[in-house]
């Protein structure tokens, strides 16, 4: 049987919302698994790599940190001409970033009406259009507008930079002398000598690239190459005893390079609470899944580390840890990073914790499905979890 028409519709709503449908039952904000759509390189912002996964520093409303500029109870303006649905305003809510950036919930968007009273999500419907600085209700419009919205906007650089510079440096340089000296006896001398030639040539450039996607890269090269030859020849004629001597020739070459790369990161949501808690009861010591029903899949191919990031709401045991594992089935499963059960983080410590950062194993390098797994657990102990992301490098 084909999907309905309401299906396809909340399929499309889900995605361009950037979350996937496990259930048409759930809202887009109670959906599990990140789902989001391609990006063309105009639409990149260049320097996400600098934006924070939680927003740290911010004291008043139009205050920028680096890439980020934040925005409190901004009021928006009514779009002229709709009466069915509500819609607001403001360019400065192009660019915003989305709420589920960072997977701590550090970016939710926080919205009142004009007598501050709080719209939660879900209230007549609201939607937040971040690519045309619109937010929407589409099921009635609220008492005691324009809407007031507290968010984040991203004021980095936008599409694929790039620049280059090239030059060389060489520097050649010869010399060389030939002489010759020459008595004759018997009836007169002569001396007579030549210096052959004198010559030196150099040339001096610089090479050097710089190209960057989001983060620079660097190389540089540097060469030298020289040579000396000299050669001479005595000769005395006057009793048959001729010396002759000759330097053939003497080279030194010697070059220098250096390479200095940067990396693209990303971050994958694999649980996203959303301000709720999964709790991993009774974690066992034995390498156990936390739950079958938050697995996600991901396309690894051109990455090459990765590291885990938990939000520990509740401790586990002392040397309880998560860590991530890979399958192309979900019926074999292995861990993801280049040495056993990584990458991973010790939840024995209550906060927004970052493991160690760790090669992703070669044979993980394609669409895989990626599950969280607990281990060193006391089987007693029950850690309850906020969110789960894996953050990916891609060497330039």
């Amino acid at each position: 049987m084909a999907l309905t028409t309401a299906q396809q519709a909340l399929l499309l709503f889900k995605k361009w919302l950037g979350v996937g449908q496990s259930t048409i039952a759930r809202e887009f904000y109670q959906e599990p698994y990140i789902g989001k759509s391609a990006i063309l390189a105009s639409q990149v912002w260049q320097e996400s790599d600098q934006i924070p996964l939680t927003p740290v520093g911010f004291s008043a409303s139009g205050q920028i940190i680096g890439v980020v500029q934040y925005f409190q109870d901004l009021a928006l303006t009514q779009v002229a001409g709709l009466t069915s649905t509500g819609s607001f305003y403001s360019s400065n809510l192009v660019d915003a970033i989305p709420f589920y950036y960072g997977g701590s919930g550090g970016y939710n968007y926080t919205l009142k009406n004009s007598t501050s009273s709080s719209i939660s999500f879900g209230v007549n419907d609201w939607i937040v259009d971040g690519d045309a600085g619109l937010l929407t209700f589409y099921n009635g419009v609220p008492s005691n507008m324009p809407p007031l919205i507290t968010f984040y906007k991203y004021v980095g650089l936008h599409g694929v930079g790039g620049s280059s510079i090239s030059a060389s440096y060489a520097a050649t340089a010869s010399i060389a002398t030939s002489a010759s000296y020459a008595l004759n006896g018997g009836g007169g001398s002569v001396i007579s000598a030549s210096w052959a030639s004198s010559s030196i040539s150099a040339s001096y450039a610089l090479t050097q690239s710089y190209t960057y996607i989001t983060e620079s890269v660097i190389s540089s090269s540097f060469s030298i190459s020289s040579s000396y030859a000299l050669t001479a020849s005595y000769s005395m004629n006057g009793g048959g005893s001729s010396p002759s001597a000759s330097w053939a020739s003497s080279s030194v070459s010697s070059s220098y390079a250096t390479t200095i790369s940067r990396k693209i990161r990303s971050s994958v949501p694999i649980v996203a609470t959303y301000g709720a808690s999964a709790v991993f009861d009774k974690m066992p010591a034995v390498t156990t899944e936390m739950d079958n029903g938050i697995r996600t899949k991901v396309n690894l191919a051109g990455a090459s580390s990765a590291s885990l990031a938990v939000t520990v709401k509740s401790t586990g045991s002392i040397n309880s840890k998560l860590f991530v594992e890979y399958s192309y089935n979900e019926n074999n499963w292995d861990y993801l990073g280049s040495s056993q059960n990584t990458p991973a983080v010790t939840i024995n410590t209550i906060g927004s914790l970052m493991g160690i950062e760790i090669p992703i194993t070669s044979s993980a390098l394609s669409t895989v499905i990626l599950r969280i797994v607990g281990i060193d657990g006391d089987g007693v102990t029950s850690p309850e979890i906020g969110n789960i992301s894996l953050h990916i490098a891609y060497d330039l």
